[in-house]
């Protein structure tokens, strides 16, 4: 299932609820994902009492709930090999991470973990005439 879609890995709050970053990416994706034509897919580690119904509100066409334990605790290992699975499972084109602590933390040892490469802070994306993925940073 080679570039499946287009995957943002989803930030919560400690009450559980999603922060505006990851409407911020689900909207870029949506916007990615118009010109090649493949799927938004939130990939969401979180406690039972998120919900996640909200998420194609702002974009994303699938959802997988990850992992699930107590609101507040941020588990990078668990994460870390949720996230990596599942990327391995789907293989998106692009994942997008949040430029939060959690994002900053999760990327660079999930891009470890899969052997790929990462950009950090980027403020942009586009898709080139050639259908790459091309991604600003000031």
């Amino acid at each position: 299932m080679k570039n499946s879609g287009i995957a943002v890995v989803c930030s919560i709050e400690n009450d559980g609820s999603f922060k505006n970053v990851t409407f911020e990416l689900l909207g870029a994706a949506r916007n990615l994902a118009e010109k090649t034509g493949e799927k938004v897919i939130a990939l969401v580690c979180a406690g039972e009492n998120c919900d996640v119904s909200i998420l194609g509100e702002f974009g994303a066409d699938k959802v997988f709930v990850l992992s699930h334990r107590k609101v507040g605790f941020f588990e990078l290992e668990a994460d870390v090999s949720a996230i990596s699975s599942i990327i391995t499972e789907i293989s998106p084109s692009t994942v997008l991470f949040p430029a939060t602590d959690y994002g900053r933390v999760l990327a660079p040892e999930v891009a470890a973990r899969l052997h790929c490469g990462i950009t950090a802070d980027c403020t942009d994306f586009n898709i080139d005439e050639n259908g790459r993925l091309v991604q600003i940073r000031p």
